[in-house]
């Protein structure tokens, strides 16, 4: 935003054209800027789902089940149960296989972070350079919040991996003496805040519909006075004047 030349100042009907953009841009802002943190959250933490698996040790020769409990991400897991720590997250072994459904989950995971931050590209470029018209931001916001939607949308694909497979020996740790029999996975909670932030991403898309509506009804900025001439100077005269007038008198009754 550019500041006026010594002398002039915004008009009045500027600064309420200013404020009706503002006020249906904003909600849509808020909107994303939420969306973006809890899908980030989700996406790169290491509790988007819950395994619960059973498994024996190889070394075993009665077969004895044992229960544990995984916490598992995109693209690390978290193993408390199976190594008794604090909860640290663990990157996966390089043995591990991804299959189609976890690798589509993480590319749309990603995805969705490009988009947050294509949006941000998008805004800097309205706010600071007007390289993005009031006018066509609405459409820019609807266009990628929608998108952004379909991207969080598409990382619970996760839910169907093959570590959630019973038929799937694979266990997310490299522990070599221990056989999975079964798997079950839930939601933990990156999983939910996934759930929140494609929420938020959906209530963003509408928001920046109405965003769009509403600043297509708004007079174009072409045909907006910005600047008028500053009436500070005119007051000061003015003030001067009045103050001489009132000495005057006073200095020819001396």
């Amino acid at each position: 935003m550019y500041t006026p030349a010594p002398g002039f100042v915004f008009s009045n009907e500027y600064m309420e054209y200013r404020k009706k953009v503002n006020n249906a841009v904003i909600p849509s802002i808020s909107l994303i800027a939420i969306a973006s943190i809890l899908s980030s959250i989700a996406v790169g933490c290491c509790a988007f789902l819950e395994l619960d698996v059973t498994y024996f040790n190889t070394s075993d020769e009665n077969k004895v089940e044992h229960d544990a409990s995984v916490k598992i991400g995109l693209y690390s897991y978290e193993a408390e149960a199976v190594f008794n720590d604090d909860g640290d997250c663990y990157e996966y072994p390089e043995n591990l296989d991804e299959d189609s459904q976890w690798v589509t989950a993480k590319t749309f995971g990603v995805l969705c972070g490009v988009t947050a931050g294509v949006i941000a590209v998008i805004l800097w470029g309205w706010v600071c350079c007007k390289m993005v018209s009031d006018r066509t931001i609405g459409k820019h916001l609807t266009t990628a919040s929608f998108f952004a939607t379909f991207a969080c949308g598409m990382t619970f694909m996760f839910v169907n991996n093959d570590l959630c497979d019973d038929d799937n020996e694979a266990l997310p740790w490299d522990r070599n003496d221990r056989q999975k029999t079964g798997a079950d996975c839930s939601l933990a909670w990156g999983g939910r805040c996934a759930i929140a932030g494609c929420v938020f991403w959906f209530a963003a898309f509408l928001s920046s519909l109405r965003t769009a509506k509403i600043l297509e009804e708004i007079p174009p900025y072409e045909e907006v006075t910005v600047i008028v001439p500053s009436q500070e100077p005119l007051l000061a005269a003015r003030d001067a004047e009045t103050a001489t007038n009132t000495a005057s008198p006073v200095a020819s009754a001396q």
